[in-house]
């Protein structure tokens, strides 16, 4: 029963359908992404199980396409390999490629992206997530504002509970809207939401209506809050003795260190406005590293699991901001060990060839 399972799992009509599917989806992604950007083919295509296309028929994304293929590998190499001595360097390339697919399947998964966008002169040490949203509330007591939590909305629906424990409060999620319209007296008041639907390309600005339970203090109610991720000020209620803030907002990212824009550089083309080169002059610090970095289009830097990427800039009068993507990957090293043991399986193979070529010449 094993080896007809494994038999089956290590056919090439396998192999070679995963590796044609993977050409396919690729292709298929790049055009996607000329409609719909990047974060809307990387979401439906690159980073899913499972796609619907043509409203009802299901295809499968790269993370099937590249599990089975190291399924695939993985049964084949059980099935036919052997191993002796002289077959260590055909072992060592198989590993290697093994490492690299199955790595870059984790990758996919682990990987974190934001965004951090700085003025000359200012810091931080918080990343936000362009499509992604969070809920976030704030405590304000004697003139003290303190964060009580957030949670992501990803997945949210109508009907679902949110439990600040440190806090004692419980946010019943009334109505959620993955986008929409604020409707409001002025932009700091939303009184409604209109739904619409969701883009594509992953531009939305959800919204939430809740009502907030206080567990603590013989208990109370804030009947009804109206959370938007368009407006431009929180939705504030008293609590109690207390003053409660809610927003809706770009989901952050806690950097561990702090980030500083000391000189962001545009140099552009001859005659005209338009950018030929642009690089950032940052500062990363914390208890154990004070180091400047020059970060340019072509020129990441790198620390540790971090990598920032120059990836645009604003401009406001005479100040520029420069956008870094901050890419954190406990994968990094995976294509770097792959490509290692692949070059020595590769070295050891050829060597013992040429070795044996020679003992059969003399």
């Amino acid at each position: 029963m094993f080896k007809k399972v494994l038999r089956t799992a290590a056919s090439i009509k396998i192999t070679i359908t995963c590796v044609l599917a993977l050409f396919l989806l690729v292709v298929w992604g790049t055009f996607y992404q000329v409609d719909y950007g990047i974060y809307a083919a990387q979401k439906h295509i690159f980073a899913s199980w499972f796609f619907i296309e043509f409203g009802f028929i299901p295809f499968p994304g790269i993370k099937t396409v590249i599990t089975l293929l190291t399924i695939n590998l993985l049964a084949s190499s059980l099935r036919v390999f052997n191993f002796n001595f002289r077959k260590t360097g055909i072992f060592l390339i198989h590993l290697g490629v093994i490492i690299l697919i199955a790595g870059s399947g984790f990758a996919a998964s682990l990987v974190n992206e934001s965004t951090v966008s700085l003025l000359e002169g200012e810091n931080t040490s918080v990343a936000t997530k362009q499509y992604d949203w969070e809920i976030a509330f704030f405590r304000k007591s004697k003139g003290i504002i303190t964060n009580i939590g957030r949670k992501n909305v990803s997945g949210l629906k109508k009907g679902d509970n949110l439990e600040f424990k440190d806090y004692g409060i419980n946010i019943n999620i009334l109505e959620f809207y993955a986008n929409c319209t604020g409707y409001g007296t002025n932009p700091h008041t939303i009184e409604s939401l209109l739904s619409k639907p969701p883009e594509k390309n992953g531009r939305n600005f959800p919204g939430v209506v809740v009502n907030i339970q206080n567990k603590l203090n013989g208990g109370g109610e804030v009947p009804r809050m109206i959370l938007f991720s368009g407006s431009e000020a929180p939705a504030i209620f008293a609590f109690g003795s207390d003053t409660l803030m809610g927003i809706l907002q770009q989901a952050q990212v806690l950097l561990p260190f702090t980030v500083k824009l000391e000189k962001f550089t545009k140099i552009d083309h001859p005659g005209t406005r338009e950018a030929k080169s642009y690089q950032s002059l940052i500062t990363i610090s914390n208890n154990t590293i004070n180091r400047e970095a020059l970060i340019s289009m072509n020129r990441p830097f790198r620390y540790k699991t971090i990598t920032f990427y120059q990836t645009g800039f604003s401009q406001q009068g005479e100040a520029m901001s420069s956008t870094l993507s901050v890419v954190d990957n406990p994968m990094r090293f995976v294509p770097y060990l792959s490509s290692i043991i692949v070059i020595l399986g590769l070295l050891y193979h050829y060597i013992l060839s040429f070795y044996t070529y020679i003992k059969k010449v003399k």
